[in-house]
């Protein structure tokens, strides 16, 4: 393997671009630093468009995942309620579970938009908490 800084930066593109877990993994990070010294080719698509050196740091990289970036950059936080949608984002918890309880309190009273709604508190894009709420797709009357 020859250490070509252009195959390099090639290689790492190409692998952030395909295994970031979205805009809160170090991967993306990592991905839209390097726009800020590196622009790919237009015809960059997959592995198969890379040179032999490239190719090879590529499966290293695919074998071998950098393990620092696999973690969220940051938390976030987000609550969702049925019939109304996202009622939160941010990176605070503590505001997220306080908001979560507060609609969960409010579906159950059954009065009010919220009432008989689903509840979710999800933290990067999966949920932590759920309210199943009163309604469902199978009641005639919703």
């Amino acid at each position: 393997m020859n250490y070509n800084q252009f195959d390099i930066a090639t290689a790492y593109y190409l692998y952030f671009s395909h295994y970031h877990g979205g805009q809160w993994c170090g991967y993306y990070a990592r991905l839209s630093a390097m726009t800020q010294y590196f622009r790919p080719s237009p015809l960059l698509h997959d592995e198969n468009d890379l040179n032999e050196n490239a190719r090879e740091i590529y499966d290293n990289l695919v074998a071998n995942p950098p393990r620092d970036s696999l973690q969220p950059i940051h938390e976030r936080y987000e609550v969702t309620v049925g019939n109304i949608g996202m009622v939160y984002s941010g990176m605070n918890f503590d505001v997220a579970d306080k908001t979560f309880d507060e609609y969960v309190e409010l579906s159950k009273s059954n009065y009010g938009r919220a009432a008989g709604e689903q509840v979710a508190l999800w933290e990067n894009g999966e949920p932590l908490f759920e309210h199943e709420g009163t309604f469902s797709d199978e009641d005639p009357d919703y």
